[in-house]
């Protein structure tokens, strides 16, 4: 596929940590954007983020990054914004005239703007790439992993410990599971709150599932737990989860080995398969041309 190698010769990492939630509003964003910055700035590794929600674009705000101008290599393409010497970022918001500008785009529209919007920056070599993905499990999210299916992937899950959460993660791990990609585990977020004052630890749901029963139940990783009030405001303007509370999920990240499944594919009938391989070359192949 010559989309595939053009983008991964503008791309190129040693590790690309793709992050997932089905569900919108579990903080999959902030927490992509803490690892990429706790990466780079506190590890003092070259990171590259890319924000692949193309309709709702939120990395730059997040670190901080506010009316900033594109520039242009001397190839004639698109050069990351520098958030630091370490970081690199690029996201669509970075074309918007405003940070309220609504961009209403079709399915199709999505994924040929993504393609065409990784064929068009010029990333460099970095050790990591950290692609925040938009929350859901429609073909624009399937067209990120059969981009990167071949490289160094460490597909990273997020969700809450609510039943609504809880039950969306569960349908994400079984679409990876039957895709046959590897998971290097899941992040349970807002994991309840505890009081700087007296030390109380409030669930904050109020029928909690436990994310750690639930990764041993599909033979994932745990990650670790986040809990609500760790997310702050560095001396960048980063809105970012505080590296004491973040450095061990990180750590696990970059140490644990990813679990690969068989793809599931080989169960279906023949004509479920065929429908399958279709639907993913038609979509493919548009966003190509």
């Amino acid at each position: 596929m010559s989309g595939q190698k053009e983008i991964l010769k503008n791309l190129i990492a040693k590790v690309i940590i793709i992050v997932i939630s089905l569900k919108g509003g579990v903080a999959k964003t902030t927490t992509s954007c803490s690892i990429a910055e706790y990466i780079a700035n506190h590890l003092k590794k070259k990171v590259v983020i890319l924000d692949m929600d193309i309709t709702n674009p939120s990395v730059p705000k997040m670190l901080g990054l506010y009316k900033r101008e594109l520039t242009f290599s001397e190839h004639g393409n698109i050069e990351p914004v520098k958030q630091s010497p370490f970081l690199k970022v690029m996201s669509v918001d970075f074309f918007l005239p405003s940070s309220d500008q609504p961009i209403l785009f079709n399915e199709n529209r999505k994924i040929t703007h993504m393609i065409q919007f990784l064929k068009s920056v010029e990333f460099g070599t970095c050790d990591y790439a950290v692609i925040d993905t938009p929350p859901t499990t429609s073909p624009e999210l399937f067209t990120i992993l059969d981009l990167f299916k071949n490289s160094n992937i460490r597909i990273v899950l997020t969700t809450q410990p609510g039943e609504a959460s809880s039950s969306s993660v569960q349908k994400s791990i079984k679409h990876l599971v039957t895709l046959g990609l590897p998971i290097s585990g899941i992040i349970c977020n807002m994991d309840g709150f505890t009081c700087k004052h007296c030390g109380t630890y409030d669930p904050i749901f109020p029928r909690p599932v436990s994310i750690q029963d639930l990764a041993k139940k599909y033979g994932i990783p745990f990650l670790g737990s986040i809990q609500l009030g760790t997310v702050q405001e560095n001396p960048k303007h980063c809105l970012v989860i505080n590296p004491t509370a973040l450095a061990p999920v990180v750590q696990k990240i970059l140490i644990t080995k990813p679990v690969k499944f068989e793809p599931k594919y080989k169960d279906l009938s023949l004509f479920q398969k065929a429908m399958i391989a279709h639907n993913m070359q038609k979509n493919l192949n548009k966003a190509i041309r």
